[in-house]
C-alpha cells in the first residue's frame, strides 16, 4: 500500500521524512483495517483470550492468517491489473501439505522422482553437489549450502543424484 501510495517517488521535503504522512494514511485505510479484523466463526480457547497457555503453533497460524489477508488486500485493491496466483489459485505447481515439492528443487533435480531439498531430520542438502559438483566440502561432509549427500529420498548416500542415478 505504501508503494502504490508512493508511486509520484520519494522526496525528503525540510525536516519531515517522507513516508510518515503516508503511513498514517495506510493505518487509515479501510483495506489494512478489514485484514486485522478476527475471522468469523473462529473458535476461542478461554486460556488463549485470558493470556495463559497460549501455543506457539496457534499464534504462528495467526500471524500467517494476518499475512495472508493483508497479502489479499493489496491484491484486490483499486488496480485493474491484479496478477493473484496465490498457493490454491488455478495452474498453481507444487504446493501444499503433504505434497512433493519439487518447485523448490532447482530445474536439474525436480524432474528426478523422490528428490528432497531436506533430508529426514530437516537439514538441507546442496543442490551444487548434485547438480555439478560443490568444492565446498567432502561427499558426505556439510558445506554452507547443505549435505553433500543424495537428494533422492531412500539413498542419502554421498554421492551425487545427477552422476549416480538415472533420471
Amino acid at each position: 500500500m505504501l508503494a502504490k501510495l508512493a508511486e509520484g517517488g520519494i522526496r525528503r521535503t525540510g525536516g519531515k521524512l517522507p513516508l510518515d504522512d503516508l503511513v498514517d494514511a495506510v493505518l487509515a485505510h479501510r483495506d489494512y483495517n478489514l485484514a486485522l479484523q478476527p475471522l468469523p466463526g473462529g473458535k476461542r480457547d478461554s486460556q488463549n483470550i485470558s493470556g495463559g497457555a497460549s501455543s506457539r503453533d496457534d499464534s504462528s497460524r495467526h500471524e500467517r492468517q494476518i499475512l495472508a489477508r493483508l497479502a489479499a488486500a493489496a491484491g484486490q485493491g483499486n488496480s485493474k491489473g491484479s496478477k493473484g496466483g496465490g498457493k490454491n489459485s488455478k495452474g498453481s505447481k507444487g504446493g501444499g501439505k503433504g505434497k512433493n515439492k519439487s518447485s523448490f528443487l532447482p530445474k536439474g533435480l525436480s524432474e528426478m522422482a523422490n528428490a528432497t531439498a531436506q533430508d529426514e531430520k530437516g537439514n538441507p542438502i546442496c543442490f551444487a553437489f548434485n547438480l555439478n559438483g560443490c568444492d565446498l566440502a567432502q561427499p558426505g561432509g556439510t558445506c554452507p549450502k547443505g549435505r553433500h549427500v543424495c537428494v533422492l529420498r531412500g539413498c542419502r548416500k554421498p554421492h551425487s543424484a545427477t552422476a549416480s542415478h538415472k533420471r
